[in-house]
């Protein structure tokens, strides 16, 4: 038996080899494509799950890499989770986002970002413009919104509270066969919650959690200034990130308080309050109108979003 188990691990690990080289080869030959000038002949794939009023995914990791593929002009075609199409993406870890590349396929948005960075010089120009603090600055900044505001702002927000969940399941799931529906509902929600606590948050009081995000937003605020956008005149790869985060934090079910004056939005905060047990808006809300207070990030989504709808026209 012992001996069984040795030879399937030599086996599992020289697969793993040849993968690796054949993934080797596909990346070299990219970069001669790219060295010829050939990159937007290049095919580029992207799955995702359904999409918000803004037209990116509302998983905001991959909503960032699709805002970096328009804001660069590199065409791609997105994949709706679950597709049947031959060249979908296939994500071997089963995370999302999962891009190819002429064939090579990478997951994970921080993989996923770098490479596009290298093969596409219309996305390595995005950043053209940063100065060296402001690109150090945006990196630290980037681990603020894929590690905490993520799960404060997005994750918990969205999947832990019955309220928000059964609104998520019904944007995620409601044309959805019944059998995945169940599936989604027993193990992915289950999942999900799980993550939360293990990465922390979850085991942390409300009011820390809440305190957290506010800490972050605020840092958001202060950050912006009064520039356009991140980048300056101009938006650079990091305003896709803050874009795609800040939109579904303050989008997450929807255009809920677009139409509403900063009035009818505090009197809206002080009712919810009033119906909770606790006293509290529901975290899913708390956290929208809370960025809904801050009027020059809201104006700075408004801007991003007249750049972003301009470029997916094209």
């Amino acid at each position: 038996r012992n001996s069984r188990e040795k030879r399937n691990r030599k086996k599992r690990k020289k697969r793993g080899r040849e993968r690796e080289r054949e993934r080797e080869r596909e990346r070299e030959m990219g970069d001669q494509n790219r060295a010829k000038g050939e990159s937007q002949s290049i095919q580029v794939g992207l799955s995702g799950f359904t999409c918000l009023d803004n037209g990116l995914c509302m998983s905001p990791c991959v909503g960032r890499v699709q805002a970096v593929l328009y804001l660069a002009g590199v065409p791609f075609t997105f994949f709706k989770y679950g597709s049947k199409k031959p060249d979908m993406p296939k994500s071997a870890n089963g995370k999302l986002p999962a891009v190819t590349i002429d064939g090579e396929c990478i997951t994970d948005s921080y993989a996923i970002l770098p490479r596009l960075k290298e093969v596409f010089p219309s996305v390595a120009q995005l950043d053209a413009q940063l100065s060296k603090e402001d690109a150090a600055r945006y990196h630290a900044a980037e681990t603020m919104f894929t590690e905490s505001l993520y799960w404060t702002g997005c994750t918990g927000a969205r999947w832990t509270a019955w309220e928000s969940y059964s609104k998520t399941f019904k944007l995620f799931m409601s044309k959805a066969p019944d059998f995945f529906k169940y599936i989604f509902h027993f193990l992915v929600r289950k999942k999900i919650v799980a993550a939360y606590s293990d990465v922390g948050f979850g085991r942390m009081p409300d009011q820390l959690v809440r305190d957290r995000f506010q800490s972050d937003i605020d840092s958001v605020e202060v950050m912006l200034g009064e520039k356009a956008f991140f980048g300056g005149d101009s938006p650079c790869m990091f305003d896709a990130t803050a874009y795609a985060f800040l939109w579904t934090i303050t989008h997450l079910h929807g255009s809920t308080f677009d139409g509403m004056s900063e009035e009818e939005r505090e009197g809206y905060e002080q009712k919810r309050a009033e119906e909770s047990k606790d006293g509290k808006v529901p975290m899913f809300e708390y956290v929208a109108l809370y960025v809904w207070k801050k009027k020059s990030i809201m104006s700075y989504l408004m801007r991003m979003k007249a750049v972003m709808d301009e470029k997916m026209k094209q």
